[in-house]
């Protein structure tokens, strides 16, 4: 491998600002440089050009960076039927294993968020070690000062506590990142969560839960990952994970884009009625008011049939949900189940029943695709 000094003026126009460190320069033709205390001396900003030859090379770089950011690693030519892999470390003279890991291999462009100044360590190989080439590579380290404010917070433990009604600005960055919050009410309702100006590349999920220290994965579940714009479910006093990611990990941006949070207070007298457990009890000539929201609510109801053999519920003033009904029996074989007697129907519908038989009916939207907090009324008869 051999690194050497290049004329070129300019190279990448980075996105944000890009911090260079002048006064050193980078050390060319430095040979053998496959282990990590061997690592050759590159300058923050500035290109250089490596070889990877021959098959199986691994060439350790080193960088000094000044303070909390980004380390990111780019490249310009990779010669044909190559692809490059990077992974981050610190060196730890003293111990038997030189390498302290901070993050194993990814494709190159990459980057690392680091959490203080000191020297770093990349190792860049080819991604099968299978690819050989005299021809050079031309590369960039560069690093990026921290611009999310709310920086670290990829774990549960260091989540960052927000006001139930925010507006905060965030970004996904670099590939993989995830960011914890935390957010407390007082009262049943819902968070709700909206994006604006995310980058093109990006598509924003969320995950809630709640944190509990005695379980071995420290978060409950509440609602698994959903696209934003979405809200979850509250029920009081309790303090609220949420955990925003790139959809696949596989893009993020240097950019911050705008997070609000809202809570809304509850809209459907009937809530919590999303299990047939805690079913809504309704008669013959009831009316309720009722919302399908979030994105996949389920609503049941519970009504004995005194006479007759139809049921009829109708819907009144829906807006953007398509509601439909199920009606449904506990199973003969586990109490603990339901089992269906009626197909799906878009209401107002009817359904045959039988007298003195008592049946759960569930409400949602036909493909749990829509929600909509403005409540809308349904009466059986």
């Amino acid at each position: 491998m051999q690194i050497r000094k290049t004329n070129l003026t300019t190279f990448f126009i980075p996105v944000v600002l890009l911090l260079t460190l002048t006064g050193c320069k980078n050390i060319g033709d430095k040979e053998p440089n496959n282990t990590i205390d061997k690592a050759s001396l590159v300058t923050l900003g500035k290109p250089f050009h490596i070889k990877i030859n021959p098959k199986g090379d691994l060439d350790w770089l080193k960088v000094n960076v000044p303070g909390p950011g980004y380390i990111r690693i780019q490249s310009k030519t990779i010669p044909k039927g190559m692809q490059l892999d990077v992974a981050f470390a610190r060196y730890e003279e003293w111990e038997n294993e030189k390498e302290h890991w901070l993050r194993k291999w990814h494709r190159v462009p990459d980057a690392l968020r680091i959490a203080k100044a000191g020297s770093y360590y990349l190792l860049v190989h080819d991604a099968y070690d299978d690819g050989a080439s005299t021809q050079d590579i031309e590369l960039l380290v560069s690093f990026l000062p921290e611009f999310d404010m709310h920086e670290p917070n990829n774990h549960p433990e260091n989540a960052v506590m927000l006001e139930s009604n925010a507006n905060i600005r965030l970004a996904v960055y670099p590939e993989g990142d995830v960011d914890w919050f935390r957010v407390k009410v007082s009262t049943q309702g819902y968070i709700s969560l909206k994006v604006k100006e995310v980058p093109a590349s990006i598509r924003v999920d969320a995950y809630y839960g709640i944190y509990d220290e005695w379980k071995k994965t420290e978060v409950r579940l509440l609602r698994g990952w959903h696209t934003l714009p979405d809200a979850v479910a509250v029920t009081g006093s309790v303090e609220y994970l949420i955990c925003l990611h790139d959809s696949y990990d596989d893009n993020s941006a240097p950019q911050l884009f705008d997070l609000k949070v809202e809570f809304l207070a509850e809209m459907d007298p009937s809530e919590p009625n999303d299990n047939f457990m805690n079913a809504k009890i309704v008669s013959a000539g009831d009316k309720c008011m009722m919302a399908i929201y979030p994105q996949g609510d389920l609503d049941y109801y519970k009504i004995k049939i005194k006479k007759g053999n139809k049921l009829r519920i109708w819907a009144d003033k829906v807006s953007d949900v398509k509601a439909e009904a199920m009606l449904s029996i506990i199973s003969p074989n586990d109490s603990n189940k339901l089992k269906g007697t009626s197909p799906w129907k878009i209401l107002p519908a009817e359904f045959d029943v039988k007298p003195s038989q008592e049946y759960y009916i569930l409400i949602h939207d036909n493909y749990d695709d829509v929600g909509n907090p403005q409540p809308f009324m349904v009466k059986f008869g």
